[in-house]
């Protein structure tokens, strides 16, 4: 413990002689004067504007093309791959979470990055697809409440996804996600259903049965396999790159597109 800085009080010192500790040289010593002052150079760093993302600068500002989410199921390490093969497709940054992730918490990280402006692609297996869904639930109660301006998901891909976990029922797709496209297979409740469009009008849902030999629950999540990548993750590849194409719609009201209103004391 020799030179550590615990220059307080006499009373400090004291108890250092006591204990054999000999007291600390003088350029170890730290005033409570030039702490007070560090302290409020960090404040001032912190709390200034644009130095933080919470104070109006996002993250996103500058990025292009779509935002990309990939959410893994339970014990789930195999979608996590998709980061290393989209970068090798030549496509946007994919960020990947685990289905534990909280629906208020991923819509602070889209806020952030400026994704409801870029277009948000969500991809979700097995209990990451549940996340997913009740993610785009909170997103259509906000929007209800006044909290947002109408924002959407452009893409949402559900891969055999777990129904009722979260309280969600994943199989209804709300109608801010324009697009879906849900992958399943026949087993048991409560996974292998098809999905439906709460409003047809505003939600197209494409259904596809997985019912590729030597591909199960688990695989149907993996890009190294090959029917998983040819028939689930090569039509996601070809919506992105339709996107990529299309610049993002600019928003009507002066208000930026998918900005908060009053904190929510919702959690799901």
């Amino acid at each position: 413990m020799q030179g550590l800085t615990s220059h307080k009080t006499p009373y400090h010192d004291a108890l250092r002689r006591k204990e054999g500790l000999g007291m600390p040289s003088r350029k170890h010593r730290f005033p409570a004067t030039r702490t007070a002052a560090l302290v409020l150079v960090l404040a001032l760093g912190v709390f200034a504007p644009g130095s933080h993302t919470y104070c109006g600068q996002s993250q996103g500002e500058g990025k292009s093309g779509p935002m990309v989410i990939a959410l893994g199921g339970f014990l789930d390490t195999y979608l996590k791959r998709i980061v290393g093969r989209f970068k090798k497709e030549g496509l946007p940054e994919v960020i990947y979470r685990k289905y534990t992730v909280d629906a208020p918490d991923l819509i602070r990280l889209i806020e952030r990055e400026n994704g409801f402006r870029r277009g948000v692609v969500m991809i979700g297996h097995s209990y990451g697809a549940t996340t997913a869904v009740a993610m785009c639930n909170l997103l259509k109660r906000r929007i209800d409440k006044g909290m947002m301006e109408p924002v959407t998901v452009k893409l949402l891909v559900t891969i055999d996804g777990v129904d009722f976990w979260r309280s969600t029922d994943v199989n209804v797709i709300p109608e801010v996600v324009e697009t879906n496209l849900n992958f399943w297979q026949d087993q048991r409740p409560p996974m292998g259903e098809k999905n439906r469009a709460k409003n047809p009008k505003k939600t197209v849902v494409e259904n596809t049965f997985a019912n590729w030999k030597g591909v199960d629950h688990v695989s149907l999540g993996d890009p190294l396999v090959k029917d998983t990548w040819v028939h689930v993750f090569q039509p996601v590849i070809e919506r992105l790159r339709a996107m990529m194409e299309t610049p993002p719609a600019q928003p009507e009201s002066g208000k930026p597109s998918g900005e908060a209103g009053p904190p929510s004391s919702e959690t799901e």
